[in-house]
């Protein structure tokens, strides 16, 4: 019977162990993406001149190659357009490729800053021009479906386990049930 009073009290103290570790899992996997893709998306944004842009959108179009960030959906049971990957690849490619095409040519002040201005547009978040615009759920592509089920059990052992906890010792982690046979009257 103390293997399963054991048992109960490892179960209550780990699962909220884990939990907080999927939780830096997913800190660590979005500071991943931010330096990988996110930062250097930003930083083209943020240039004032279209070599540099350039310069930084090759990198993070390399690197969304490098780690299979070309197709798909980020989402878990239905696809919604603001998930498809595939097209925030494209459309990231294809302003690269514009970028490429036109630092080719001798352009004015002029036009060089529109150009910037129309990348900016594109890389960032329309409501909020701090935001690097891209599918939600991104830095944990492919595994969205795999960590939410994860998020969902390890959260609710947690919240019991915590509550256990906090309620003192519990009876019925201790009480050792008694076996038919040794019932003496």
């Amino acid at each position: 019977m103390k293997i399963k009073m054991k048992m109960k009290m490892f179960v209550i103290t780990v699962s909220p162990v884990l939990f907080i570790a999927l939780l830096v899992v997913d800190f660590v996997a979005c500071i991943h993406f931010d330096q990988s893709i996110g930062g250097h998306l930003r930083r083209a944004a943020d240039s004032n001149k279209l070599p540099l842009a350039l310069e930084e959108l090759n990198i993070a179009v390399k690197n969304m190659k490098d780690q299979q960030l070309t197709e798909g959906y980020t989402s878990i049971l239905y696809k919604t357009p603001d998930e498809d990957i595939g097209f925030w690849y494209k459309n990231i490619s294809q302003a690269r490729d514009d970028l490429e095409l036109n630092s080719k040519e001798e352009i004015s002040s002029l036009e060089e800053s529109n150009i910037l201005i129309k990348l900016r547009e594109t890389l960032l978040d329309g409501n909020n021009t701090s935001r690097v615009t891209k599918p939600a759920g991104i830095a944990l592509y492919p595994y969205n479906g795999l960590l939410s089920l994860l998020y969902m059990f390890l959260g609710m052992f947690a919240i019991i386990s915590c509550g256990i906890l906090l309620s003192g010792s519990p009876k019925w982690l201790f009480i050792e049930k008694s076996h038919p046979a040794r019932i003496q009257l």
